[in-house]
C-alpha cells in the first residue's frame, strides 16, 4: 500500500512538472519583460549599473563580479560568449565567499541571478546554490547580446522581478571585450514586499529539509499575500495542491529529487503570470 502511494505521488509530480517544463523554459526568455510588470510603484525602487554590448562570434570575454555592501566579502567572475549565428548568449559565473541568503533576513532563501539590459529589462536567468563554503556556480543563456549581471537574495527561485538586496553585480575589466552601455535605471521589488510575506515565523531551515520545500512554502505565502486565492483562485488552487504534493512526500519519505520536483513545481505555479498580477487586479477593482 505505502509504495503504491508512493507511486502515485511520483507520477502526479512528473506529469505536472513536466507540464511545467515550458513555463520553466518561459521564464528564462523574460529579459525582454516590462521593466515594472505592471508593480504599484510604491512596491519598487531604482539602481543604475553598466552593461556590456558582446561581441559575436569573437570568443569569450570575462567580467568580474564584484560583492556590494550587502557582500563584500564575496568575489566571482562571469564568462561569456556568443558565438557566430548563434541567437543566445551563454554566460557562466563563479562565486566564492557569499554568505546564505537568509544572513540577509529569514525572508530570504535562495539567490538569482539576473540579466539587465541597457533598457533596464531584467529576466531570471536561475538559482545559484551554494555549497557550505558558499562557493557556487551556475550556468545559463539569455537572448540578449547587451546585458549586466546581477545576483540577489530571494524568498524562492521562480520571482520574476529582483529584490533590491543585490549581493553581487558584474563590472568590466580590462580585458572584457565589448562596448559598454550604461543602464539609466532598472526595477527591484522592495525588501518590505517580502519581510512579512516570505517565512512569516522566521523559521531556520532544517538542514535536513530539501530547500527547495521552503521555497515553495515562501511561494504561496506571497502569492497569498497579494490576494491571488481572490483574484485567481483557479492557478491559486494549484499552488496550494502542488504544495500538499510537496508536503505529502516529504512526510512519506519520499526520495529528495521527487521532494524537489514537487517543490519546484509549486514556486512555478505561485509566480505564474496570473498571480503575479494581482496586485493590477486589486488595484483596478478598488
Amino acid at each position: 500500500m505505502k509504495s503504491s502511494r508512493k507511486l502515485g505521488i511520483i507520477a502526479t509530480v512528473f506529469c505536472g512538472f513536466t507540464c511545467l517544463s515550458t513555463i520553466a523554459i518561459a521564464q528564462q526568455d523574460q529579459t525582454a519583460s516590462s521593466p515594472d510588470q505592471g508593480i504599484p510603484a510604491s512596491s519598487l525602487t531604482t539602481k543604475t549599473v553598466s552593461a556590456v554590448g558582446y561581441e559575436v562570434g569573437s570568443g569569450s570575454t570575462k567580467v568580474n563580479l564584484i560583492g556590494t555592501e550587502l557582500a563584500s566579502e564575496a568575489t566571482g567572475q562571469g564568462k561569456v560568449e556568443i558565438k557566430s549565428k548563434a541567437d543566445r548568449a551563454r554566460v557562466q559565473i563563479d562565486i566564492k565567499g557569499l554568505k546564505p541568503a537568509s544572513a540577509l533576513g529569514a525572508e530570504f532563501l535562495t539567490y538569482v541571478l539576473w540579466v539587465v539590459t541597457p533598457e533596464g529589462r531584467t529576466g531570471n536567468s536561475g538559482e545559484l546554490l551554494l555549497d557550505k563554503k558558499g562557493n557556487g556556480s551556475l550556468s545559463a543563456t539569455t537572448p540578449a547580446q547587451a546585458f549586466s549581471l546581477i545576483v540577489t537574495a530571494e524568498p524562492y527561485f521562480a520571482v520574476r522581478m529582483p529584490s533590491e538586496m543585490v549581493v553581487m553585480q558584474s563590472q568590466p575589466g580590462k580585458k572584457t571585450e565589448g562596448k559598454i552601455f550604461p543602464v539609466s535605471e532598472y526595477k527591484l521589488m522592495k525588501r518590505a514586499q517580502y519581510e512579512k510575506m516570505g517565512n512569516p515565523l522566521a523559521l531556520t531551515p532544517d538542514p535536513k529539509v530539501p530547500l527547495a520545500i521552503y521555497e515553495a512554502r515562501n511561494a504561496v505565502e506571497v502569492a497569498k499575500s497579494r490576494k491571488a486565492d481572490k483574484y485567481a483562485p483557479e492557478v491559486f488552487s494549484k499552488a496550494e495542491g502542488s504544495l500538499q504534493q510537496a508536503e505529502s512526500a516529504l512526510s512519506s519519505k519520499a526520495d529528495v529529487n521527487t521532494i524537489v520536483a514537487a517543490s519546484r513545481q509549486t514556486a512555478q505555479f505561485a509566480e505564474m503570470p496570473a498571480l503575479f498580477r494581482c496586485n493590477v487586479r486589486k488595484k483596478s477593482a478598488s
